[in-house]
């Protein structure tokens, strides 16, 4: 049995902002706030009990920043650059890859909106048309275990619920 975390990138620079200087999107870094709040977020996480054995994330600068920062706070873990969970890539082809990689190991997505909550609705319900209807805050995760063919969502948080809770 393992379990399955979805992770939106952190706060990133603002993407019109970004474009107006003709730089690319997928170049588009996490701002220094970003940084420090997401490695506070992640260290309350790991603080919690939560282990991360891998890691698999965007190509996407952002997505590849979180998932460094992820790296460094649960030591150790395995970080592996995944084309599929891309900006951009169809929920099916993401649900697939999921499929694959699953098992008994406890693996985190790094990615971006909205096809991780796409991908979370459809996982849980079998359905595409958003069944469910989930909004990752930026740096927010998702835990869902595996077992026996099913998944099952454990919880879903904002950064701020979490760093603002009496959790220390």
């Amino acid at each position: 049995m393992g379990k399955i975390y979805f992770i939106r990138h952190g706060i990133a620079e603002d993407r019109d902002k970004w474009n107006e200087l003709g730089y690319s999107d997928k170049d588009r870094p996490l701002t220094e706030k970003g940084k420090k709040r997401f490695k506070k977020f992640t260290k309350k996480l790991k603080k919690h009990g939560i282990e991360i054995d891998k890691i698999f994330t965007s190509e996407y600068l952002r997505a590849m920043e979180t998932a460094e920062i992820l790296q460094n706070v649960f030591e150790g873990s395995e970080l592996t650059v995944e084309k599929t969970f891309n900006h951009g890539t169809k929920i099916e082809q993401m649900k697939e890859t999921l499929d694959q990689l699953r098992g008994k190991h406890n693996i985190a997505f790094v990615g971006h909106e909205p096809e991780l909550s796409s991908l979370l609705s459809f996982v849980i319900t079998g359905q595409k048309d958003h069944a469910l209807n989930f909004v990752f805050k930026k740096g927010g995760v998702a835990e869902l275990e595996f077992e026996y063919n099913t998944y099952q969502l454990n919880f879903f948080l904002s950064p701020k619920l979490l760093l603002n809770s009496e959790f220390k």
